[in-house]
């Protein structure tokens, strides 16, 4: 019996992306499925990974031959299954359903994309982005018809797409996290005080963790903070001239992105998690994976008041909220968890233990599998 064939379609994310391919493609392996994964990469090439998964890369600079070079690779898998993530496959999914029509497709969409558009507007984009967010909010609703089923990473987006399908055709596929390790508070034994893990940006508030070592560093001179992920060459000068103007250099450690295996290694030496996302409105529905990374590894989490992070740091009772615009705010809920031990073991432990029992990826898991059972059992 032939094993049921499914295709990976990504257009910005990295081939080995965490979702994508150490989460979603690799249970699907493990499940006796055939996966392939088109995606966006430095090269043209086609090999398979150490996980027996087909790797498929297109290199092309111009976004819009890229979207075509990589949807005409996708065409020639030919599989059982479309799995498609990105806005901009998801708008294009009427050209699988014409040369397809017997393949299924889902739309795994991460995050609110027109909400994402406006809310990385620069202003003197502004009203052009406005006008790109209306139209691809269209399009996105409009191409639903070619898609069976929809997978989000959060509520607020699947109550969008409930609004147009009904709950039948839509499901949540939490981040959560695949890293299940044993508990261990090695506090003392822990180089950095604090770690940001993730793309670093403004926005997700990276000026307010360096003003929080400018703070601390007055109170506590070797106070620390691990900056890990990819950053741009505009806004590491920046963050490098204000560490010089501060006299923080020594204080803070960039390290750019590491593969998804070594992402461990580092947060096992870090003391306390931060997410300092800022209040604009695509942050106040996604939900960030690092919150169960941190979790996972003991470590409490400060984390900005918004909606999503506050349910998951209070529904553990694993961390301390704050206002992310506010320093101040922030280093005293840093200083209390570094200084009271009873406090950072509570918060550590009950991430932790949460993590284990039931904010996991196995989990979401047999949800994936069983929606995969449903959809391919429906076209026989």
């Amino acid at each position: 019996m032939t094993s049921p064939k499914v295709c990976m379609v990504s257009s910005t994310h990295d081939g080995f992306d965490d979702r994508i391919y150490w989460k979603e493609a690799i249970s699907l392996k493990k499940a006796g499925y055939a996966v392939s994964h088109v995606f966006s990469g430095e090269k043209n090439r086609r090999w398979f990974s150490e996980e027996k998964i087909e790797m498929i890369s297109i290199y092309e600079p111009n976004t819009y031959l890229r979207i075509r070079r990589i949807i005409e690779a996708a065409l020639k898998v030919a599989p059982d299954v479309y799995h498609l993530h990105d806005l901009k496959l998801h708008v294009m999914a009427h050209k699988f359903r014409y040369y397809h029509p017997s393949s299924k497709i889902i739309s795994d969409v991460h995050e609110h994309y027109p909400d994402a558009i406006r809310d990385y507007s620069s202003r003197f984009k502004k009203l052009l982005n406005l006008l790109r967010a209306r139209i691809y909010d269209h399009r996105e609703i409009k191409s639903l018809k070619y898609i069976d089923f929809v997978i989000t990473a959060d509520d607020a987006v699947a109550a969008r797409f409930r609004s147009v399908l009904g709950n039948n055709d839509v499901d949540i596929i939490y981040n959560f996290t695949d890293m299940d390790l044993p508990y261990k508070n090695n506090y003392g034994g822990r180089k950095f005080d604090l770690v940001y893990c993730g793309g670093i940006t403004k926005l997700r508030g990276v000026f307010q963790l360096l003003e929080t070592i400018r703070i601390g560093k007055n109170d506590m001179p070797e106070i620390s903070l691990l900056l890990l992920g990819p950053v741009s060459n505009d806004l590491k000068r920046e963050i490098i001239n204000y560490l010089k103007k501060h006299n923080i250099y020594n204080n803070v450690y960039l390290v750019d992105r590491v593969p998804y295996k070594e992402v461990s290694n580092y947060l096992s030496q870090c003391k306390i998690g931060m997410v300092l996302l800022l209040p604009i409105p695509k942050y106040k529905k996604n939900i960030p994976i690092k919150l169960f990374e941190y979790m996972a590894h003991g470590l409490p989490v400060v984390g900005s008041d918004l909606p999503t992070i506050r349910r998951f740091v209070e529904g553990a009772c694993s961390g301390i909220l704050v206002d992310p615009l506010k320093p101040d705010e922030i280093y005293r809920a840093v200083k209390n968890l570094l200084t009271d031990t009873a406090l950072y073991n509570t918060f550590s432990y009950n991430g932790w233990k949460k993590i284990r029992n039931e904010w996991n990826w196995n989990a979401m898991e047999e949800k994936l599998l069983s929606l995969y059972d449903r959809l391919l059992s429906s076209s026989k």
